[in-house]
């Protein structure tokens, strides 16, 4: 006799990108040029619901952005970049956290960290 499904855990991975991605995905990418997307990461809605709290706690960022198109200044970048390794510590030592959220929080670290000197990185919503 079969159990019950389990739920589906929630897709955490952090997708290299190039360009505009489509389908229901939140992308933070560097912007040469006003109308130019280079390279970037990509994450499901549900990826990104973990990001959030974080991006709101530093930068102006509103729910509407998530249906559109946000610039993130620098000094928004360096504060995010410190909250977001503070949260994958916490997450790792928490028992309820979710598989994969650390990585998912130390990954868009690491990418925005390495870019702190860009000219723009823009959140691309869905």
């Amino acid at each position: 006799m079969m159990g019950m499904p389990s739920a589906m855990a929630p897709n955490l991975t952090l997708n290299p990108t190039v360009g505009v991605v489509g389908g229901l995905t939140i992308q933070f990418a560097e912007c040469p040029a006003s109308d130019e997307i280079g390279d970037g990461v990509a994450m499901t809605e549900e990826g990104f619901d973990l990001i959030e709290p974080y991006l709101r706690g530093a930068s102006a960022w509103t729910d509407m952005h998530r249906y559109g198109v946000f610039e993130l200044p620098l000094s928004a970048r360096v504060s995010l970049v410190c909250s977001l390794r503070s949260g994958a510590v916490r997450v790792r030592h928490d028992a309820d956290s979710q598989q994969g959220e650390s990585e998912l929080l130390d990954g868009l670290a690491n990418w925005l960290e390495a870019r702190r000197d860009e000219a723009e990185i823009r959140v691309l919503g869905i």
